[in-house]
């Protein structure tokens, strides 16, 4: 372990040439963004990005006050147990149990404040315990990593990502995993934390905010038509709950910030 960070105010950081050692930032308050390969990426309370070494990218916040607890790290074989795990490179992950992580990171601090010999064997059993808690609580693109309790719900899960853009009906998705639509959604919300609907609506936005980020030029109806909400009012309803700013205020933002970044 190499450094730790908690309630941490992040600020741009901007690396061309990447970060030597795996670093995790788990955001706990406010919305930033990260960008790498030519696309951005919001990184919303709740989600953690995991930075692989040496790979390009950029992070900055995109409220007015980013706060995330953080921790870097490396060690032995670390690659191929990731890999194994299915987090095979930089990205955005959601996080079943953020408080979980965060109370890793306090530790990781407290350690790194003693210096002693004990304390840092300590370290790296903390490192791989966090890894451990990859294993059971990330998930990437709406498809939990190898978590027993939720496997049942993956044939919905796995509709969810990949026809986010069309009506989708409660007994399709519970037919989809064998049950009845009372036990499918009592399943789902232990399992996921969220109803059905709520899930599915925090996939369009944030599959909106990546089309707000990436496609400038793009109309606010084109992006609904795109991600499956059919009306424009309760699309930015469900945005501004979401993000606390309707989508024409958040663009507006990014624009203003995007413009100041680069001049």
């Amino acid at each position: 372990m190499y450094g730790a960070g908690h309630d941490y105010k992040q600020e741009e950081t901007h690396r061309p040439f990447g970060f030597p050692v795996y670093q995790m930032l788990l955001c706990t308050e406010g919305h930033g963004i990260l960008e790498m390969n030519g696309q951005k990426y919001p990184v919303l309370p709740g989600k953690a990005v995991i930075l692989y070494p040496d790979e390009s990218h950029i992070y900055y916040p995109e409220s007015d006050s980013w706060i995330v607890s953080w921790i870097s790290f490396g060690g032995y074989q670390l690659h191929d147990l990731l890999d194994k795990m299915n987090i095979k490179g930089t990205g955005v992950f959601d996080v079943e149990n953020p408080k979980r992580i965060e109370d890793k990171v306090k530790q990781a601090v407290n350690l790194l404040v003693e210096q002693s010999p004990a304390s840092r064997l300590e370290s790296s059993v903390l490192v791989y315990s966090m890894i451990l808690d990859c294993y059971y609580l990330f998930h990437k693109q709406g498809e939990m990593l190898y978590k027993e309790t939720a496997s049942i719900l993956l044939p919905a899960l796995r509709i969810i990502r990949n026809e986010y853009s069309r009506s989708l009906v409660l007994e399709e998705l519970s037919n989809a995993c064998g049950m009845s639509i009372q036990h499918f959604c009592r399943i789902f919300k232990e399992a996921i934390q969220y109803r059905p609907s709520e899930y599915i609506n925090s996939i369009r936005i944030t599959k909106s905010i990546e089309l707000l980020l990436n496609h400038h030029d793009m109309k606010i109806q084109d992006i609904i038509e795109r991600v499956g909400f059919k009306s424009e009012s309760y699309f930015c309803s469900v945005f501004k709950k979401q993000e606390g700013v309707t989508p024409g205020q958040f663009r507006k933002r990014h624009s203003r910030n995007n413009g100041s970044r680069t001049s």
